[in-house]
């Protein structure tokens, strides 16, 4: 069997390259040779022609493209036999049913997406349920008197002096620690003096309300101190002038900035308590007179505030 097999392929390699390689029908078997290529076998003999045609890219690529047709033409031959020979009871889906069973897949897999997305959901909502009714949303009331005392420097040619009025806050328990805070009050009536003589020389109204989110450190201590943070639009009206500016126009213009606070609410009995708090109001508004302007006056109060109040 090795001598018919050798004859054909080296009959193969002579009709693929019947132009370039001469005839080795009567070419002498040699002993096997080490060349610097690796070895060139065929059965039991050796030829060394046949090996330097190997060697050549054009013998090599032509031999693996008649290994590849020699190998895989049966094979596909084979199967296409078994696919045309396949009993009729082994007939393919209907389209139909193809395509309900991968929108029902789709469905089951979309379903099974929406199931977990709404588990999550759930669960986060539960969680932060669960927060707000351990820190019993409360609503707490404060009212008492508030100090205006603005900053001694605010201006070079006037000054804006300290104030007293009824103020009183809203705060309702986000968290167990987390307040949202509204500050409201009557309005506050300051005086206007000369800076280089005090003079009285016109007055005016304001009024800070200032939005605060309050962090509680105690909030279920009998003495519950807090911080805040806010902002604040500060309203003027009502300016006036005498003495030395009587007969002319004050005019100040409305005021936007930040707020800080610090404060302690001492619990009583019955939800009712007692608050203290201190903040700094960031108030700076532009004075004119008869149309000209005097420049910026930085009133910056701290604001100093007791109360008392009841939770609800």
């Amino acid at each position: 069997m090795i001598k018919p097999m050798r004859t054909y392929w080296q009959s193969l390699f002579l009709i693929s390259t019947s132009s370039e390689i001469p005839s080795i029908t009567n070419s002498t078997a040699v002993p096997s040779q080490k060349h610097n290529h690796g070895r060139c076998l065929l059965a039991k003999e050796e030829s060394p022609r046949l090996c330097s045609w190997l060697k050549s890219g054009t013998m090599r690529s032509r031999f693996m493209v008649y290994s590849l047709f020699v190998c895989v033409l049966p094979y596909i031959l084979l199967k296409l036999l078994i696919f045309l020979r396949k009993p009729p009871n082994q007939t393919t889906k209907p389209i139909a049913t193809v395509s309900q069973e991968s929108t029902l897949i789709i469905r089951i897999y979309k379903g099974s997406i929406i199931m977990k997305f709404t588990k999550t959901l759930l669960a986060s909502s539960l969680l932060l349920a669960s927060g707000l009714a351990t820190a019993e949303t409360d609503w707490i009331v404060r009212a008492g008197f508030s100090v205006i005392a603005p900053d001694s420097n605010n201006h070079p040619v006037v000054s804006v002096e300290d104030a007293t009025s009824f103020s009183f806050t809203l705060g309702k328990m986000m968290t167990k620690n987390i307040e949202l805070e509204v500050l409201a009050a009557w309005p506050f009536d300051h005086d206007i003096t000369l800076a280089d003589g005090g003079a009285t020389v016109g007055s005016a109204k304001h009024l800070p309300p200032t939005v605060s989110l309050n962090y509680h450190f105690m909030p279920e201590a009998t003495f519950d101190p807090y911080i805040g943070l806010g902002i604040n639009y500060t309203f003027f009206w009502d300016e006036s002038t005498r003495g030395a500016l009587d007969g002319t126009r004050l005019s100040l213009s409305n005021s936007f900035g930040f707020a800080l606070q610090a404060g302690a609410d001492f619990n009583l009995s019955n939800n009712w308590l007692i608050n203290a708090s201190v903040r700094y109001i960031d108030i700076s508004t532009r004075a004119t007179l008869d149309g000209v302007s005097l420049g910026n006056v930085n009133i910056d109060p701290i604001v100093y505030s007791l109360n008392f109040g009841k939770r609800f």
